[in-house]
């Protein structure tokens, strides 16, 4: 399933990999996208009915085993994945890169709003005019600005797999997470905590990014990154001539570091060194302040959002896939902080 705004093409490489392989394999647009018809979903019902025709369809194909059915994709095409399969028991196997697991953090999470999220609905909301989707996209957009919960949580409860537990637990399907640690679109928390809750044959990889760098890194070089080489590989274990048992529940973690260094566990409580919270104690009108275990008692400790600070990392997505092959290391000097907008906590 494809990504936001660019056509399962992107798959191509990926697609001829699994074919050498023995899979017969269907890359499709998702409604709305790339001349796809319908309108935009987000993972939506539309999306999941969508899935199920599909399935509907290729199963028509007297080569295709329709007890051996997988899905996967990369960020929107993951998490409408991962959502269809909570809802279609033909999907045996699912390997979703920099997904979401609530869709409520990258619209509104921290309750802050997100001007990414903001943006792209109201042009959801533009683009179909007149559909029921656009319309409801439009009402999100309205609950945003005007700070409307409820509504919010009644667009994005719907496509989160957070609140799908039971339907993964009824047909266990083998799940696949894909993660990269510095994605602010779709925080790595939510896919911890997602993970650390499935009831299912369940596997994650954590590596450096933001959000789908690690994937675009070296998406047409399939054989050599690990990313690609674990979704085919799990594929290939739950889909095969003879897979491990589905109600047999097995879980696997990895994290890979910059420096090559792996760190694999069973579980995410195998990995967690230090479980201790701290708090930035400094009010706004303080020069200096320090690093605390208990929540500062006075201050205000508010940050507000929407000024520059002087803080960058550079282009948007350029830098960090520049960073992910090491050509380019961000750097910010002190000078240029705005510290009427940032407070600078340094380790001595």
């Amino acid at each position: 399933l494809n990504p936001w705004s660019v056509g399962s093409w992107l798959y191509r490489e990926q697609a001829h990999t699994l074919a050498d392989k023995g899979f017969i394999v269907l890359a499709y647009n998702l409604r709305g996208w790339v001349g796809s018809s319908g309108t935009v979903s987000n993972g939506g019902p539309q999306d999941v009915a969508d899935v199920s025709h599909v399935i509907d369809w290729i199963s028509q194909n007297p080569l295709v085993d329709p007890n051996r059915i997988g899905i996967g994709g990369l960020s929107l095409g993951a998490g409408v994945a991962l959502v269809a399969t909570a809802y279609e028991p033909r999907i045996k196997a699912v390997a979703a890169m920099s997904s979401w697991t609530n869709f409520y953090t990258p619209i509104y999470g921290n309750n802050t709003k997100r001007v990414y999220w903001d943006g792209l609905l109201w042009f959801g909301s533009i683009v179909g005019t007149g559909s029921p989707e656009a319309a409801k996209m439009k009402e999100t957009y309205e609950a945003i600005r005007n700070n409307d919960w409820a509504k919010i949580h009644d667009y994005t409860d719907i496509r989160s797999p957070i609140f799908l537990f039971d339907r993964f637990a009824a047909h266990k399907p083998a799940i696949l997470l894909s993660q990269n640690m510095s994605d602010i679109l779709f925080p790595v928390t939510d896919v911890w905590h997602f993970f650390d809750h499935l009831q299912t044959p369940k596997k994650m990889d954590l590596q450096p990014g933001i959000h789908a760098t690690a994937e675009i890194k070296d998406m047409f070089t399939p054989g050599k990154d690990k990313v690609w080489d674990d979704a085919i590989e799990w594929f290939e274990r739950w889909l095969g001539s003879n897979p491990p048992d589905h109600f047999q529940e097995s879980s696997e973690v990895q994290i890979n570091l910059d420096d090559k260094s792996v760190y694999e566990a069973a579980t995410t409580a195998g990995l967690i060194k230090d479980t201790h919270r701290y708090y930035l104690n400094s009010s706004r009108n303080e020069r200096f302040g320090e690093l605390t275990s208990e929540a500062p008692a006075t201050g205000d400790h508010r940050i507000k959002s929407g000024k520059d600070s002087g803080i960058v990392s550079g282009l948007p997505v350029v830098g960090p896939l520049l960073n992910q092959v090491q050509i380019f290391r961000p750097k910010i000097k002190s000078k240029n902080i705005n510290t009427d907008q940032a407070a600078i906590f340094e380790l001595t």
